[in-house]
């Protein structure tokens, strides 16, 4: 009985640390956090993917070309973009007569890459209404 006790108490103690040993590895994971270091590469993606427009002092219109296909994103509203690696959301801030204001928050994880590693970046673009 001793015995079996004993055996009972050292499968729990394995599974306990076990059960540590993976939320420690699940705390251990790398997070770096940037300002603007995506900023070049989103404004280059939505200028080759969207036609943006004015619609008016307060709205734009993002346009991929098809009709199910056209937005419009009003000063303060956000787009999502979302895969398994990347969440990006895009927020209209300013419409001048010369173009759009954008900031961005982004978040990549970089695990079923095997790093442990979480790059966070946030900032701010212009698009011209103008080609650039």
């Amino acid at each position: 009985m001793k015995n079996h006790l004993l055996f009972l108490l050292i499968i729990s103690i394995s599974l306990l640390s076990c059960s540590q040993q993976e939320a420690t590895k699940e705390n251990n994971i790398e997070i770096t956090t940037t300002e603007n270091k995506n900023a070049h590469s989103y404004k280059k993606y939505y200028i080759q993917h969207y036609s943006i427009n004015p619609k008016s002092e307060t709205e734009i219109q993002l346009d991929q070309g098809s009709k199910d296909s056209v937005r419009y994103l009003k000063i303060g509203e956000s787009l999502q973009r979302t895969d398994h690696h990347l969440n990006l959301t895009l927020t209209l801030k300013k419409i001048t007569d010369t173009g759009a204001n954008f900031s961005y928050q982004s978040k990549f994880d970089h695990r079923s890459f095997g790093k442990n590693l979480i790059e966070k970046d946030q900032g701010e673009f212009f698009i011209s209404w103008t080609l650039e």
